[in-house]
C-alpha cells in the first residue's frame, strides 16, 4: 500500500465503533485511486465520469471544539451532542451522493466560503435556507441529504434527541432511525446501490 493510502487507512481505523459503516465503506473503496487533499481532506475512489476533481468518497479533517461553539454563536444555532462529537471525528463527510454537512473552515475563521478547496456543505445555510423546502420541518435539525430522484432530493433531520428521520420535500417521512449508526448502514448501502447502476462497466472491478 502507498504511503498516502495507509495513511488514509491508519486515520479511518480509528473511528469509533458508531461509526463503523463510515469505516467499512471507505476501507472497501480505498483499494482505487485515492488522495489526501492540501486541506487534509481524505478523497477515496476517483471519479473521472464525473470530473476531474470527484471523489466516491469525501472525509473531512475534524472540527475544533473553539469552532463549534464559536459557530454557535455567530449563528444561533444549537448543534446536537451527537452531532458535536461527529463533527470533533469528521467535520462532515460526501458518500455515493449522501452528504452530511460540517462547519466549511472558511466561514469559520472569515465568513466568506472559499469555493476553490474541497469543504463541508454548511451546517447553518441548512437550518437557515434549506429546511424551508421542505414542509413541517421547522422544529427540527438539518444535517443532511442524499438524491432521491432526478429532481428532489432527501432530506436528514434529527427530531427530539435521538429520532432521525429521511423526509421528502412534501415532509413524507420515508425512513426512520434510532441510532446514528442504523441511520449510516441503511442509506450507505442504498446510495451505495445507486452509484453504481451510473459506473462506466468494467470501470470498478
Amino acid at each position: 500500500m502507498n504511503p498516502i493510502k495507509a495513511q488514509i487507512k491508519e486515520q479511518i481505523e480509528e473511528f469509533p465503533k458508531y461509526l463503523s459503516p463510515l469505516k467499512e465503506h471507505s476501507l472497501n473503496y480505498l483499494k482505487y485511486s485515492s488522495c489526501i487533499d492540501l486541506n487534509d481532506t481524505m478523497q477515496i475512489a476517483h471519479e473521472p465520469w464525473n470530473g476531474v476533481y470527484s471523489f466516491a468518497i469525501r472525509l473531512f479533517p475534524p472540527s475544533k471544539k473553539s469552532w463549534i461553539s464559536n459557530y454557535q454563536k455567530k449563528f444561533g444555532l444549537v448543534i446536537p451532542k451527537f452531532y458535536k462529537d461527529f463533527l470533533l471525528i469528521c467535520n462532515g463527510c460526501s458518500f455515493y451522493g449522501i452528504d452530511l454537512f460540517g462547519l466549511p473552515p472558511s466561514i469559520v475563521k472569515e465568513n466568506v466560503l472559499n469555493r476553490l478547496d474541497p469543504e463541508p456543505l454548511d451546517l447553518s445555510t441548512a437550518n437557515i435556507w434549506w429546511k424551508n423546502e421542505y414542509n413541517n420541518t421547522t422544529e427540527l435539525f438539518h444535517f443532511g441529504g442524499r438524491q432521491y430522484s432526478d429532481d428532489e432530493n432527501l432530506g436528514y433531520f434529527l427530531e427530539g434527541k435521538s429520532k432521525i428521520l429521511a423526509i421528502k420535500k412534501t415532509g413524507e417521512i420515508l425512513f426512520s432511525w434510532d441510532t446514528f449508526s442504523d441511520f449510516l448502514y441503511d442509506e450507505l448501502k442504498i446510495s451505495e446501490s445507486i452509484m453504481k447502476e451510473e459506473i462506466p462497466e468494467d470501470w470498478w472491478s
